[in-house]
């Protein structure tokens, strides 16, 4: 299993896609616990600019199924996200990539992208990874 305090996993390609199901068991009985959403790109002025490559959200989710662990993802580059509190526990998670080179997870695994959508997910430029 991977484990560190400051080392951060990116997920770039279908094989870092596995290896963070894989060490994470796939989030299974995961809990979100945390959420932290900074933008650290807004310029004022006329018109107001947002820089959406300078925007942040980091998600800590406590997975039972190992051991308590809590797993931190970060994306940047933002794109779309949406989070609910449905009280309900992670049973699968997806990862995927879309023909922009955006990567997308979500905490459904449904095949259809549309359908993970009804749930929690985001849409960003980069996503990385750890267990603390």
């Amino acid at each position: 299993m991977c484990r560190s305090n400051e080392l951060y996993f990116k997920i770039e390609t279908e094989q870092d896609v596995c290896r963070f199901i894989e060490n994470t068991n796939g989030l299974h009985d995961g809990y979100i616990i945390s959420v932290q959403y900074e933008h650290r790109g807004h310029v004022k002025g006329n018109p107001h600019w947002i820089n959406p490559a300078l925007s942040e959200l980091r998600i800590q989710i406590l997975v039972t199924s190992i051991k308590n662990t809590i797993v931190e993802l970060v994306f940047t580059d933002l794109v779309k996200w949406q989070l609910m509190d449905n009280g309900f526990d992670i049973v699968n998670t997806a990862i995927s990539f879309d023909q922009s080179g955006y990567v997308m997870w979500a905490d459904d695994d449904a095949p259809d992208v549309e359908e993970r959508k009804k749930g929690s997910y985001v849409i960003a430029g980069n996503m990385r990874w750890r267990i603390e």
